[in-house]
């Protein structure tokens, strides 16, 4: 009957080593950036980090969905590094609202993903996706 895959996607381009963001004990993960852009170095920053570089991640995942594929979505692996909001006086990396990206209505897809070179596109009921695997900044999800 096949297996289940689950993708787990770090905000930005995720690499080595990861870092403390936060107060001892109150505090989270977060991976490192590869590249000349720094990762962001404070908790607020982190957090807008994670909305903003979230279609970098969620696009190439829709290329790929199905009923057996799942995106996992955080800086790393504790609930506290990004998978839900926290609540007050708890320090985490998931923005304070869940990402409105996650509630929109996506719908069927249309087909398969189809690809020209190295760009990806996939069709849904209420959403376009693309991707150019050249450039993960210019991924976009355009809902209807």
């Amino acid at each position: 009957a096949g297996h289940s895959i689950i993708i787990h996607a770090f905000p930005g381009p995720a690499t080595t080593p990861f870092n403390f963001v936060g107060t001892h004990g109150n505090g989270f993960l977060i991976a490192s950036w590869a590249g000349p852009e720094k990762v962001p170095a404070d908790p607020d920053a982190v957090r807008k980090a994670a909305s903003s570089r979230l279609v970098e991640s969620l696009a190439p995942f829709l290329i790929v969905a199905n009923e057996r594929v799942f995106l996992s979505y955080a800086w790393f692996y504790n609930v506290e590094d990004g998978y839900i909001p926290c609540k007050a006086g708890v320090e985490c990396a998931m923005p304070s609202e869940w990402y409105p990206e996650f509630t929109r209505p996506l719908g069927p897809p249309k087909g398969h993903a189809q690809r020209n070179g190295t760009i990806w596109t996939r069709e849904f009921q209420h959403a376009s996706v693309f991707v150019d695997l050249r450039d993960r900044t210019a991924s976009r999800i355009t809902w209807s």
